[in-house]
């Protein structure tokens, strides 16, 4: 059987092992050696082949997956070009909009209803979270001092997590 022209050339560089190959196939496949190991010297790729019963097929097989391999090792995979966020990312906080940290510390604005409910709802996913990080902590002392300011009596209190914040 002969072989195309680039495998030709391969085989100049590579050993070639036939060997007897194990498994189903009865007394034929046990005493004969149509198995092929194909070692590529320059780099160590070592590819066998016992698909068939003929050793020159199985030589012309196991060097074409040589080939292969070596076609695959000398392309450059092209980088990754990111687009947007993946959805783990994204779950994490850690996409385009920032993580937890720089939504905890944004700074609120003074007295206003809508920055009493944001730090409300940031302590909330803190506390939902488990956490008694620094951020948490921050989370806290903003929401109290927003409380004190909007507050006109002194009997507010708020609980959160089993304690109260004020």
């Amino acid at each position: 059987m002969p072989l195309p022209p680039h495998l030709e050339r391969l085989l100049d560089e590579c050993d070639v092992m036939p060997f007897k190959s194990s498994g189903p196939g009865g007394q034929k496949k046990n005493k004969t050696q149509s198995s092929v190991r194909v070692r590529h010297r320059p780099t160590g790729i070592t590819r066998i082949a016992t698909e068939s019963r003929s050793q020159g097929r199985n030589r012309a097989l196991a060097l074409e997956r040589v080939w292969k391999e070596l076609q695959r090792r000398a392309t450059k995979r092209k980088p990754r070009v990111a687009t947007r966020p993946h959805s783990g990312a994204v779950e994490r906080g850690l996409g385009a909009g920032g993580g937890q940290s720089q939504r905890l510390h944004q700074p609120l604005a003074k007295s206003s209803p809508d920055a009493l409910s944001s730090a409300w709802c940031l302590m909330m996913r803190a506390s939902a979270m488990n956490t008694t990080s620094s951020a948490t902590l921050v989370a806290r002392s903003a929401m109290r001092s927003r409380l004190r300011a909007t507050s006109t009596s002194s009997s507010a209190r708020v609980i959160v997590d089993g304690s109260s914040i004020m």
